[in-house]
């Protein structure tokens, strides 16, 4: 695929890689230091564009609001969620807090039929037969993170690229900064619509909930002062501890409402960066605000349904035959289906006999590096591959492995891409790209209000690197340069 790294001179590296460091200090593609909490640092990124077949990420843009109308169908049906995650609750700790967190809620808040969606779905690229297309990774349902600091990443290569080359090569924008608080505008005016302002009732805003010592505080400002600017709509930071000591639940109205410097709010909308991970629950408090939130009548992003939703338990379940057909048409469960890599069950009362059970487990032993085994976990470097999965199925008792799932992994095509090192210095070198696609929700159960494709991010990591997460260390944040 063209790429313009191979045209350039050192010197031009070098060049290209200051550009790059003052545009990101210039524009806020930061996180926060590891060493200094009120320092900040440039977030992982590369220097130029890495290329992507254009058929292939407009393929995911098109798919994502089918994608967003399944999660919303499932969302909607319990006992599919319950009944796929049975087993993996009962030996996975997490998965059975929030299972406990719905059976704890259910059906107490008025806006329980309320759907609301910040999703972002993960893809890799995947060549077949000499044709490269997109296989899923997994779909993130719960605080999809990067929208706005990725949407910087693509006016910085933007902006590098028509320095090297003319006509400049075609970076698409994202549409993260309009799209993203179009959701949060329609569901604070649904909201209104459902539950009218009363005369000297308090202002109704949106609540981010965040995690402690949060590193990725720029992205999610960013979104705020994008809420603000364009529609006026207010938002507030605080963590699962603060809302279970601060937040008060009127258990007539479902209001949930909390002060600040003086003033009393409701909360309107309340928006995950946290909860996904049982770090973000270190004591009791943390879960009782989950169970808080989903009593009250404020939107949820997600609820703990949706949140479910996202699970690799239920990606699996979905993989198999008949199961997407339950949520779509025969026709829309096709081009879903066209992504997806082989997903296998750890359980072995999930196969027809023992046998099919065996021989799963003995492909897996003689090629390892064909598969990656999964826990119930989000956030990068919690993925086993390699030799390591071999261990791991040796060392796991039965129910403990029923609490993953095996994933064939996706064979990609290296690309040269133009690192940076943390000081950074420019390199190139072989990678792999990842694409993630946002996409908006909000529905009633009658009517979908916004379903829509909402930007796009990519992740570049080095061939060599299994893993991808950007916080967790081992990827960066790019941009796709399209070609055909």
């Amino acid at each position: 695929m063209a790429s313009l790294i191979p045209s350039l001179s050192e010197s031009q590296r070098k060049e290209v890689a200051v550009r790059a460091c003052h545009f990101g200090a210039a524009h806020g593609i930061q996180l926060i230091s590891k060493q200094d909490p009120h320092a900040f640092v440039l977030a992982p990124f590369s220097a130029l564009s890495t290329p992507v077949p254009r058929a292939a990420f407009e393929l995911g843009q098109a798919l994502q609001p089918l994608f967003n109308k399944l999660v919303d169908r499932i969302s909607r049906d319990p006992t599919f969620v319950e009944q796929a995650l049975a087993k993996t609750a009962a030996n996975d700790e997490f998965t059975g807090h929030l299972l406990e967190v719905y059976h704890a809620s259910r059906g107490v808040s008025p806006s329980a039929h309320i759907r609301m969606g910040l999703i972002r779905n993960d893809f890799m690229l995947h060549e077949t037969d000499g044709t490269v297309g997109i296989r899923q990774v997994e779909i993130n349902t719960i605080s999809a993170s990067f929208a706005m600091l990725s949407a910087r990443i693509a006016a910085m290569h933007t902006y590098l690229a028509s320095q090297l080359t003319d006509p400049a090569p075609c970076i698409p924008a994202s549409t993260a900064p309009t799209a993203i608080p179009a959701l949060f505008h329609e569901a604070m005016t649904l909201f209104s619509r459902l539950y009218p302002l009363a005369p000297g009732a308090p202002p109704r805003v949106v609540v981010m909930a965040v995690q402690p010592g949060e590193r990725n505080v720029l992205d999610q400002r960013h979104l705020e002062h994008e809420l603000w600017s364009q529609h006026r709509v207010h938002t507030f930071r605080r963590t699962l501890l603060e809302i279970a000591q601060t937040f008060t639940l009127d258990a007539a109205t479902g209001k949930l409402t909390f002060t600040d410097c003086g003033v009393t709010y409701e909360v309107a909308v309340i928006y995950f960066r946290s909860g996904y991970a049982p770090t973000d629950h270190p004591c009791k408090p943390c879960w009782d605000a989950r169970v808080l939130v989903e009593k009250a009548r404020a939107f949820k992003c997600p609820d703990i349904l949706t949140h479910l939703v996202g699970t690799k338990k239920v990606q699996q379940v979905l993989s198999g035959p008949g199961v997407l057909e339950r949520f779509v048409t025969p026709a829309e469960a096709a081009r879903l289906r066209e992504t997806f890599v082989g997903l296998y069950s750890l359980d072995v009362n999930e196969y027809a006999t023992p046998e099919a059970f065996s021989a799963v487990l003995q492909r897996v032993r003689t090629h390892p590096e064909h598969y990656v085994l999964k826990p119930q976990r989000e956030g990068g470097g919690n993925n086993i591959y390699g030799a390591a999965i071999v261990t791991a199925l040796d060392s796991m008792s039965p129910t403990e492995l029923t609490a993953h799932i095996l994933m064939e992994k996706i064979q990609s095509t290296p690309i040269p891409a133009l690192f940076l090192s943390p000081h950074g210095e420019p390199s190139v070198a072989p990678a792999s790209v990842e694409l993630g696609f946002y996409g908006t929700l909000l529905s009633t159960g009658d009517a979908v209000l916004v379903n829509a494709s909402a930007g796009h991010m990519m992740r570049t990591k080095h061939a060599n690197i299994d893993e991808a997460g950007v916080i967790a260390g081992f990827g960066c944040l790019d941009a796709p340069l399209l070609v055909d």
